[in-house]
């Protein structure tokens, strides 16, 4: 039954399962602790006992609390934070000596936060009010605000103002956390924003951003900027000097970065891919499904921006499913849905669209639903329901102004809202709203939204002014990542170019509009630009979308990886992502290499970059 030497065990795991089979319930439970009691005699690693304390019965010893909490802590240095939860669970339970208790607790909340949010929630309160030390105090208050953010948006405002007014002053670094918090949660409520705004500009020229708290602080003043009416060029040094030295994006809780993503991705600066994948590393380190899920939802945004439409539904339907698992009322459930509602938008899914919009009606109703009001309004009117949508895109964009939303390059309603109103003969106030958002691109400054600013107003003026607002669209965006709304301007000019008779230069911009529809996955779009195309008489190139060049980022990485011989799940795990995020990939490859199965991923990879 067991090997002839050293180290002893059983010949066969068949063996081992039988023999343990064989053993009563409390026969398996004592010889357990038994295990235990002689690894932690013989110097073993705390994981090593901590595995079969799992399984041996609850007895009131202090020394299997404090191995549990050494092998959780290690747990979680590595990024195993179910683990550590298992660890820390089990500890509560043997129960702790009851001055251990409030400190057991905050660590379990603490661990919870990446993978569990209710759950945190839970704990971190029974901890809170067990301790009266208001600086301890203030920092349980600082995770369990950050929970409560994500879960139960209004109670986080006053955990955080709560947690101030007791710490009174006594830690300056706590201080700016908690305000960094209390702000974050007010920004984007109209009941809260004005409070939130006024503390922000306080700290205006007072904050250098040598701390933590005063990155997390400089990130929404940046933030707030971006929003609202200031030019980029004024905006993106402050989102440069918080993200200096990389300690936002080293954070327990990285997710704190997003806001600079969000500015840096309005800019259309390239750099934010850098970011993004330095957080998701570091999410995958610390093993935090919180911030890898909200990672997600952000990432959904930038290409979409930059007209990745397959990327960008893949990524949010990522962060849908981490989202489910550490919270699914989580509000940044509601903006990835609304991310996946525009990629499949412009995929010409709109049933799926519908569906996804559908599945979304038992989240919360929250202030902060922004981009998810804008895509259902959208999917109205792309649906036929020109009347409705624009009526709902309205009263979205007067929720968007009550919080000094106005930066066309987050949420572009004014557009979107007038091209439905031109069809419904209020041609007025659909130029106006046009001649709006171009002016607020222009302060702005960056090509991808003042180019689609631009586009609409273009369309509503027609003519010479028209074709030259097109012009300028088409010109500023040639030298921007922002692919799509580069095929739509290109479009709008070769339509228009093909109507006043200048078939030759139409044909030159509907070519590559088709070509970067095509590219994007954008259906629709791609379709229109042809029909365009062959109305000036011309006939389409066949687009090229096959061979190594033509695969996006992450199609690579999961070719690469598949071409090595993990398997499906263990592509999934390598790169904290689906399997069926992995399956889609790998689809799409297959496709695009015209090949037919895994044994033939890595000749086609090297022979066609001539490695």
């Amino acid at each position: 039954m067991l090997r002839p030497s050293a180290p002893l065990g059983f010949v066969h795991p068949l063996i081992g399962a039988a023999v343990y089979e064989a053993m009563a319930p409390a026969e398996r439970e004592r010889a357990h602790a038994r295990a235990a009691r002689l690894l932690l005699d013989a110097g073993a690693e705390p994981e090593r006992a901590a595995v079969h304390l799992l399984r041996s019965p609850p007895s009131g010893d202090a020394s299997v609390v404090a191995t549990l909490r050494g092998a959780a802590r290690r747990a979680g240095s590595r990024g195993a934070s179910e683990s550590a939860v298992a660890y820390l669970q089990r500890a509560l339970a043997e129960p702790p000596p009851a001055l251990e208790r409030a400190e057991l607790l905050a660590e379990l909340g603490s661990v919870e936060a990446h993978v569990d949010g209710e759950a945190a929630i839970e704990h971190l309160r029974a901890a809170r009010d067990l301790i009266d030390d208001p600086i301890r105090r203030a920092q349980i208050a600082l995770v369990l605000g950050r929970q409560l953010f994500f879960l139960h948006d209004e109670e986080a405002e006053t955990v955080y103002s709560a947690a101030l007014d007791e710490l009174g002053g006594a830690d300056a670094e706590l201080e700016r956390l908690l305000l960094a918090g209390l702000i974050h949660a007010g920004l984007f409520v109209p009941s809260r924003h004005e409070s939130a705004r006024r503390r922000l500009e306080q700290l205006r020229g007072r904050i250098a951003g040598r701390t933590m708290g005063e990155k997390l602080l400089l990130s929404l003043l940046a933030m707030n900027d971006a929003i609202s009416d200031a030019p980029a060029a004024d905006v993106i040094p402050l989102a440069r000097l918080a993200l200096a030295d990389g300690e936002l994006v080293r954070a327990e809780v990285s997710a704190a970065v997003l806001p600079l993503c969000t500015v840096l991705g309005m800019a259309d600066l390239d750099e934010v891919q850098i970011v993004f994948e330095d957080v998701l590393a570091e999410a995958h380190r610390r093993g935090s499904t919180l911030t890898y899920a909200a990672v997600k939802v952000f990432h959904a945004q930038s290409l979409l921006w930059r007209g990745d439409l397959g990327e960008a539904e893949a990524e949010s339907r990522d962060a849908l499913a981490f989202a489910g698992t550490w919270g699914a009322t989580a509000r940044f459930a509601g903006h990835a849905t609304a991310f996946l509602v525009d990629s499949l938008m412009e995929q010409g899914r709109l049933d799926e669209a519908a569906a996804a919009v559908s599945g979304a009606q038992s989240l919360p109703q929250s202030a902060r639903m922004l981009y998810f009001r804008d895509s259902s309004a959208r999917l109205r009117i792309a649906r036929g329901d020109l009347a409705g949508g624009a009526a709902e895109l309205l009263d979205a964009g007067r929720s968007f102004e009550s919080v000094d939303t106005r930066n066309p390059a987050l949420i572009a309603w004014r557009s979107s809202a007038a091209l439905a109103l031109a069809q419904l003969e209020d041609r007025d106030e659909a130029r106006r709203l046009a001649g709006e958002e171009v002016e607020l691109a222009r302060i702005w400054g960056a090509p991808r939204a003042l180019g689609a600013a631009l586009r609409v107003a273009g369309l509503l003026e027609g003519g010479d002014g028209g074709l030259a607002q097109l012009g300028e669209a088409v010109e500023l965006l040639s030298g921007s990542p922002a692919k799509l709304e580069q095929a739509r301007a290109r479009t709008e000019l070769g339509a228009a170019l093909r109507r006043a008779g200048q078939r030759a230069q139409a044909r030159e911009h509907l070519r590559r509009a088709v070509e970067l529809a095509t590219i994007c996955g954008a259906a629709p779009l791609a379709a229109r630009a042809e029909t365009e195309l062959l109305a000036t008489g011309a006939r389409p190139r066949r687009i090229a979308l096959s061979g190594v060049e033509s695969l996006t980022p992450s199609e690579r990485r999961v070719a690469e990886l598949a071409a090595q011989g993990p398997t499906n799940r263990e592509i999934a795990q390598a790169l904290f992502v689906t399997q069926r995020t992995v399956e889609v990939h790998l689809t799409s490859v297959f496709r695009k290499l015209d090949i037919q199965s895994r044994s033939q991923l890595a000749a086609a990879l090297e022979s066609q970059t001539g490695v």
